[in-house]
């Protein structure tokens, strides 16, 4: 045999193996996705926020938090209702039980802190796991001003608004409002709306003011928020 046809022998080895190889790819990773699994992780904190608010509510201190899992085969929901659950949550058992997709607990750690949620899933023979992280995070009060710019002049007046986010309490009716404007030493308590005005006869080369308001939860003192806005002073 001559050296070409050893050479033509052995290149076509070669691509016989390369081709081999790559098929044998292609069906691992075919027969992979075919039987490939998810479990879906989702929470949902139980606390007030306003009626238009479209995001998630965050987990404050104290909020109930609600659990939930799917388990997904090929892109589509597997049937639970006889599978056995296990939430675990930092590292203790939250709950077990079958079907037991849903579970909820109540957060007892600080701002800035988080919850890892563990949960197993076991069907037959087969155990599926997966994990999530929660963010602890305090409660928000935005201060809305029906002035763009900012800025209340002299004989007008600018109205306020406080709108709070994320407390633990199921009604606005639940929470106190106050307000503290400028060098006042005292706050005022009222409703989450505040109008001001400066009259004309006031000293008005003052250039800012400084507007405070905070939020009281009724039923926990502890749980509050503080916000400031500083309006431009106009003559």
């Amino acid at each position: 045999m001559t050296t070409s046809s050893k050479t033509s022998i052995y290149k076509l080895a070669v691509f016989l193996a390369l081709l081999l190889i790559a098929g044998y790819q292609l069906l691992f990773t075919d027969t992979f996705a075919q039987t490939s699994s998810q479990i879906i992780i989702t929470w949902q904190a139980n606390n007030f926020y306003p009626a238009n608010y479209e995001g998630r509510a965050l987990v404050t201190p104290n909020s109930p938090v609600v659990l939930a899992s799917e388990l997904l085969r090929n892109n589509k929901l597997v049937d639970t209702t006889q599978a056995m659950f296990s939430w675990i949550l930092d590292g203790k058992l939250l709950g077990s039980g079958r079907g037991l997709k849903e579970i909820s607990f109540v957060s007892k750690k600080q701002a800035g802190d988080n919850h890892l949620v563990r949960v197993s899933i076991k069907i037959g023979e087969e155990t599926f796991e997966n994990s999530a992280r929660i963010e602890v995070s305090e409660p928000v009060v935005v201060i809305e001003i029906k002035s763009p710019s900012r800025e209340i002049r002299a004989g007008e007046e600018v109205k306020l608004q406080t709108i709070p986010y994320f407390f633990n309490v199921s009604s606005v009716r639940d929470l106190k409002f106050f307000w503290r404007v400028g060098n006042a030493k005292e706050e005022s308590e009222g409703e989450n709306r505040l109008t001001l005005s400066i009259s004309r006869s006031q000293d008005t080369n003052q250039k800012t003011l400084q507007v405070f308001s905070t939020v009281q939860n009724k039923r926990n003192p502890l749980e509050f928020k503080n916000k400031t806005v500083q309006l431009k002073i106009s003559k």
